[in-house]
């Protein structure tokens, strides 16, 4: 994930650095130094949101497998992810994907072209020992 957001910092830094050139004059020099910042301030920003699913952020407890449902944890700015790897209970769910599109909203914008991901495995859902946990199919 860090490396994802240095990529992005790094992109970014080299567009800004070609749309302004060096500058020329006093004035140009406060607004290269401004635009500078600016894109410091907002590449920190950025870096600084938690953009990762826990599933320790959720209930996990459970009596019977229909309560649990299977969902992805983990970074949430990844190219190719987001296959479900663990399971919450559904009471859970509502604020899960509220999460998962709060996280959606504060990744970096991709550049260039979407890479071909291998289709998710969907595991089935299941309560082991009062937990919700998941198995494959």
């Amino acid at each position: 994930m860090l490396e994802e957001r240095l990529r992005f910092l790094w992109r970014t830094l080299q567009q800004a650095c070609a749309k302004t050139g060096h500058p020329a004059g006093p004035a140009d020099a406060f607004a290269f130094g401004m635009r500078s910042t600016l894109m410091l301030v907002a590449s920190l920003v950025v870096m600084a949101c938690d953009t990762t699913l826990e599933a320790k952020d959720y209930s996990k407890t459970c009596a019977v497998d229909a309560e649990c449902v299977a969902v992805y944890v983990g970074p949430g700015c990844q190219v190719c992810g987001g296959c479900a790897n663990d399971a919450i209970n559904v009471s859970s769910k509502a604020k899960y994907d509220a999460d998962a599109r709060a996280v959606a909203s504060a990744c970096p914008p991709r550049v260039g072209p979407t890479p071909l991901c291998a289709p998710c495995e969907q595991p089935v859902a299941v309560c082991t020992a009062g937990s919700c946990t998941t198995k494959a199919r």
